[in-house]
């Protein structure tokens, strides 16, 4: 509703100013507000691809710890049970064969020779 106002020319020519004034802050208003809008989708598709990176920084983060627990257990198994089974098993194979040679060597001292 409009303002009670004197019906001059003075209030007149004040009013198109005040309608000129509010006409173009409003113009430049909706410029800003577009350029921010515009600014907005900008920062939300850069925060997109940050995140998708983000996701694939930590999925291969994941698998390489997934990884390196697997090849951890595998060093373990190696270290805490293989490796000592076959060196018990040469240690004894080593061991038997030794005395396999010594008794071969006692046999060839005790045998006497052929009588001709």
């Amino acid at each position: 509703m409009p303002q009670k106002m004197d019906p001059t020319r003075g209030n007149l020519v004040q009013a198109r100013k005040s309608f000129s004034a509010a006409r173009s802050g409003k113009d430049l208003l909706e410029q800003k507000r577009q350029v921010l809008m515009m600014e907005l989708v900008r920062q939300i598709q850069a925060a997109r691809r940050i995140q998708q990176e983000l996701s694939r920084v930590f999925e291969t983060a994941y698998r390489l710890a997934v990884t390196a627990r697997r090849t951890h257990r595998r060093v373990n198994a190696l270290e805490k049970v293989v490796i000592p089974f076959y060196e018990q098993t040469m240690a004894f194979i080593d061991s038997v064969l030794e005395e396999q040679e010594r008794e071969a060597r006692l046999r060839a001292v005790r045998k006497p020779a052929p009588a001709f």
